[in-house]
């Protein structure tokens, strides 16, 4: 099991690394599904829910694209 703080770049890529020894390099779907209440503060809210998110689907889209398709 590993942690991600999804608003760290270098924690999505560990993540990913991660989950690519587990399922044997072969990474098929993201479920990018973190999220943090307004309540907890604007600024954490923002890292999470929309930088995090982002930061998440850009990395799926480099690690995941057509031209690494096996």
């Amino acid at each position: 099991m590993t942690r991600c703080n999804v608003s760290k770049s270098c924690d999505w890529e560990a993540t990913w690394s991660y989950a690519e020894g587990i399922f044997g390099g072969n990474i098929q779907i993201l479920v990018n599904n973190a999220g943090v209440s307004p309540a907890m503060g604007w600024e954490l809210c923002l890292n999470v829910n929309i930088y995090g998110v982002m930061i998440g689907s850009f990395l799926a889209r480099d690690k995941m694209g057509k031209s690494k398709v096996n």
